[in-house]
């Protein structure tokens, strides 16, 4: 019979399908039941994580958006902006799209300053576009 280890002295294990068996503890009460069935579960609660991301049960995700946030909305002026986010990183990546054409449309691109913000320029000077971005930051 196993004994009893703090989570921080268990061994570490790698290569799981999902069908394995694991134990939960609820309110006392100590449940079996498969790491898949476990996932469905915790699919079904609404959590946040530190405020920035949110997944309700419905499952749509949510992102704080704005300044200094993950995911927001600008407006191009002569076919550049700068969005000043200390989060970006040389490994960040940006998705653009544009969200309403405005002036001569071109095509989006950025340039980060680390630690600093983000320029998105468009290759048309006389772009005025409203652009949605979302900052990812690679692992």
């Amino acid at each position: 019979m196993a004994q009893d280890a703090k989570i921080s002295e268990l061994t570490t294990v790698s290569g799981l399908t999902g069908a394995e068996v694991v134990a939960i503890v609820k309110d006392g009460t100590t449940y079996k039941g498969s790491l898949t069935a476990l996932f469905n579960f915790f699919l079904t609660l609404d959590f946040n994580l530190a405020g920035n991301l949110a997944v309700p049960a419905n499952k749509n995700l949510f992102l704080k958006s704005g300044v200094g946030q993950k995911a927001g909305n600008t407006t191009l002026i002569g076919g550049t902006k700068t969005v000043i986010n200390a989060t970006v990183t040389a490994t960040t990546v940006i998705y653009l799209t544009r969200k309403t054409a405005g002036g001569t449309i071109g095509n989006l691109s950025y340039t980060i300053t680390d630690g600093v913000s983000f320029t998105i320029n468009s290759d048309s000077a006389t772009d005025t576009s409203v652009v949605s971005y979302l900052i990812i930051e690679n692992a």
